[in-house]
């Protein structure tokens, strides 16, 4: 049988890249909106009003009394965010939400209220769009049982969150559904973790005997092995990334999401840019993560293995 693709998503590791630039006025949102309105007629809900039209934006209101937020992939204006508010200023999310990735895969979907994640939220894969996680959110953080799946959408883990820290039991399943490993994280610290079965994988952490990391990085500590990788990588980001002057000019911001494979010799492979913001944003960010320092495999078993690697950053202008 063949091994599951382990997938390390660094959800510490959301990079905010700043650029100084005045915050886009009302003045400029209204100079832009009648060319954007038309540039987006197709994608406004019917009956609606577009109060703010941007190459990249657009802002509606809804029945009178609901504002709902798009944004769009401007090469192609693809919908890629679309989220509800009930202030003009839209300040705080109130309602569903849904995004969506370049291609028009749906990535992630669920409620807001009073601008924080409530209920369940899904989150599907950055490849071909099966259900990758599934879980409960309470005041914007990860609450009780959560569900993960491999590329096939076949369940591989079971978690328990408490205010977003993994806290209580976890299970992790073979492509069959029958239990390989089980444990106790407590307060995000793992104090269990029993091998039911050598012969099978899941793809996920626990099953690691390390994670992948920098060559510069390497300790024998492995906090401050991870720590370091952490910082190099911000380092290179933050070092080499330039905020591409298009998009600076017209107030194109948001999050890059990428993804590449650190293979079993320590070499990337497969770099993609799932959702690029725009076209000068997502080539500035192939040109960086292509700069990146060498890295040493993710082992399990103490043998190497082949690890997809999701990094976002965010481009935001200030």
């Amino acid at each position: 049988m063949r091994a599951t693709l382990p997938i390390l998503t660094l959800i510490t590791l959301g990079f905010l890249f700043n650029a100084c630039s005045a915050k886009t006025s009302t003045k400029l949102y209204q100079k832009q909106k009648h060319g954007y309105v038309e540039r987006y007629k197709d994608q406004l809900e019917p009956n609606s009003i577009a109060v703010i039209a941007t190459l990249q934006m657009t802002i509606e209101l809804v029945k009178g009394e609901t504002y709902l937020k798009k944004y769009y992939y401007p090469p192609t204006k693809q919908l890629i965010s679309k989220t509800y508010y009930k202030d003009p200023l839209c300040r705080k999310a109130d309602g569903p939400t849904t995004e969506w990735l370049d291609n028009g895969q749906v990535w992630m979907e669920g409620q807001h209220k009073d601008g924080k994640k409530t209920g369940e939220w899904k989150i599907y894969d950055l490849n071909n769009g099966h259900l990758s996680q599934s879980g409960q959110y309470a005041d914007d953080k990860k609450e009780g049982l959560w569900l993960f799946f491999n590329p096939k959408g076949q369940k591989i883990a079971t978690y328990h969150y408490t205010a977003n820290v993994l806290n209580g039991s976890f299970e992790l399943y073979d492509h069959t559904g029958k239990i390989i490993r089980k444990g106790q994280y407590k307060e995000g610290a793992i104090i269990q973790n029993q091998v039911l079965d050598t012969t099978q994988n899941s793809g996920m952490a626990e099953e690691l005997d390390f994670p992948p990391y920098l060559v510069y990085c390497e300790n024998k500590n492995k906090r401050k092995q991870r720590n370091c990788t952490e910082q190099r990588i911000s380092n290179t980001i933050y070092t080499k990334l330039q905020y591409p002057r298009f998009s600076k000019q017209n107030g194109i911001e948001g999050q890059v999401v990428s993804s590449f494979i650190i293979d079993k010799d320590g070499t990337l492979k497969d770099l993609q840019i799932h959702r690029g913001v725009n076209d000068d944003i997502k080539k500035e960010c192939l040109r960086v993560l292509k700069k990146m320092p060498p890295w040493k495999p993710a082992q399990r078993n103490g043998e190497a293995v082949s690890l997809r690697y999701q990094l976002p950053i965010m481009f935001q202008l200030r």
